[in-house]
């Protein structure tokens, strides 16, 4: 067996193979063993003259295939399509010159992949001039810089990261209008997208984001809300953390029905037209922002509301140059904990003047003392 070349047993009727394994033979160039329609487990590490696999994509109970090591040029057409995938080991695979990421619709749990399938895929990228990738790996990375059409060639590795930061792109409108549900995204960065006007858009998907937990967001020229629409009330479940940016057209943040159970920081900065964080001014803060520790409104000079209501667990409040703003989301269960600093002397009387529960806090700000902590201002 170690001298065979080609093996096709493609008419053969294999139903009781459910794990073959190749490893070594390296001789073999051609194999077609799509009439193994139970195979859950293929391995052809090692075979180094292997140049086709004919017809994966028929194998479709394969739940791990490893193809480290061969002579493969092209990956064959569906590999990554295989519904019970589980685990595809590419490694060492030196002569692979090209993976149609267009046709790509998902990825395996684990994809085992190093420097040569890497670098073509940065290869392939900048070649075509859609975008440049900065970093991918197995923890499941992904950097996409500039770039002047859509992402839809990479679809299914959107389906899997964790970690997404996009630059530069001046194409996509709405991470939603992607068509995948990124179900396992915790952390993603958003920077000079300039036609990007909403992050999510209601009816696409019952829930969206619900493994998110940082959100940063800076410099989009035409972004006008983070969400549009109704959303599933899992949306944001696991999101703790909001940074937001240079976003000149964004007049309110969220969609009043948004409840963000965990979000223990919100900071936004230098977004000259916002008016508010809600739609609806009335969204009471101790159900929107429960969780919330840490409030940062910087340079927002239209700013009028927050939110209605109080935030039970606020910590720290620091606000800078917020003119309009007409009241605190402060309550006396505050008192003995919460920090404000206030660096501008009209934000802090115009802030307060509805709310004579701070007007030690004034005094402060208005004696040149910009941060004072809070303590037994209000009564019971």
């Amino acid at each position: 067996m170690q001298k065979l070349e080609i093996l096709d047993l493609h008419q053969t009727p294999l139903t009781k193979m459910v794990e073959v394994s190749f490893h070594n033979m390296h001789s073999l160039r051609s194999l077609d063993i799509s009439g193994a329609c139970n195979l859950s487990r293929l391995s052809l590490k090692g075979c180094r003259s292997l140049l086709r696999l004919v017809s994966p994509d028929k194998l479709s109970k394969l739940e791990s295939l490893d193809l480290s090591g061969t002579r493969i040029e092209e990956l064959p057409h569906g590999i990554f399509n295989i519904t019970n995938m589980r685990c595809l080991d590419l490694l060492g695979m030196e002569h692979l010159k090209r993976v149609d990421w267009r046709k790509v619709d998902r990825l395996p749990e684990k994809l085992n992949w190093d420097r040569w399938g890497l670098d073509l895929l940065r290869e392939q990228l900048q070649d075509s001039s859609i975008y440049r990738i900065s970093s991918l790996s197995y923890e499941r990375r992904l950097e996409v810089c500039g770039g002047k059409n859509s992402l839809y060639g990479i679809r299914g590795l959107l389906s899997v990261i964790e970690f997404l930061r996009l630059n530069g792109n001046v194409f996509i409108k709405a991470l939603s209008n992607l068509g995948m549900k990124m179900d396992h995204l915790k952390e993603c960065w958003i920077e000079k997208c300039h036609q990007l006007e909403y992050l999510f858009v209601g009816g696409t998907y019952d829930d969206a984001a619900i493994c998110l937990e940082n959100l940063r967001v800076s410099d989009l020229a035409k972004l006008r809300k983070v969400c549009r629409g109704e959303l599933g009330r899992g949306s944001f479940a696991c999101l703790k953390n909001i940074y937001l940016e240079c976003c000149p057209k964004l007049i309110n943040f969220f969609s009043s029905s948004i409840r963000l159970q965990n979000l223990e920081l919100l900071e936004i900065k230098f977004c000259c037209r916002l008016e508010k964080v809600f739609e609806d001014e009335g969204v009471a803060g101790q159900n929107a922002f429960p969780q919330l520790v840490d409030l940062r409104l910087w340079d927002l000079r239209k700013l009028k509301g927050i939110c209605g209501g109080h935030l039970p667990m606020l910590k720290k409040l620091k606000i800078r140059e917020c003119p309009l703003l007409e009241k605190l989301p402060l309550h006396n269960t505050n008192a003995s904990t919460s920090e404000v600093e206030i660096q501008d002397r009209d934000g802090a009387e115009s802030a307060s003047k509805d709310d004579p529960r701070i007007r030690e806090v004034i005094v402060s700000a208005s004696s040149g003392h910009t941060k004072r902590q809070i303590s037994g201002i209000y009564g019971n």
